[in-house]
């Protein structure tokens, strides 16, 4: 669901280069709050993240992009529930800054 999304929004931004694409707005999906940028910057840290350490990209994706609670995480995952949502918070908290940043 993660790289359908950011490639949507590489695609959107391709378009909006060009002067004549010229998009309805009835045909645009709704992504949330995530403008364009916000959702491809998000993309970047997540990718920035997955090389120090894989396992909070793969607990932010099941959240967020998979819809996934803490403890059908914990059950795919084959952790406990208090670890992974651990992990999510730290996750969460490592994206928020480089998000600021």
């Amino acid at each position: 669901m993660r790289q359908i999304l950011v490639d949507a929004a590489r695609a959107k931004n391709a378009e909006k280069r060009s002067a004549a694409a010229e998009v309805a707005l009835a045909e645009i999906p709704d992504l949330g709050y995530q403008t364009d940028g916000a959702l491809l910057a998000m993309d970047e840290c997540l990718e920035r993240l997955a090389r120090i350490d894989p396992l909070k990209v793969q607990l932010i994706e099941m959240r967020y992009f998979g819809g996934m609670t803490a403890e059908e995480s914990a059950e795919a995952l084959a952790m406990s529930v208090h670890v992974v949502r651990r992990e999510l918070r730290l996750a969460q908290a490592w994206l928020r800054k480089e998000m600021a940043g």
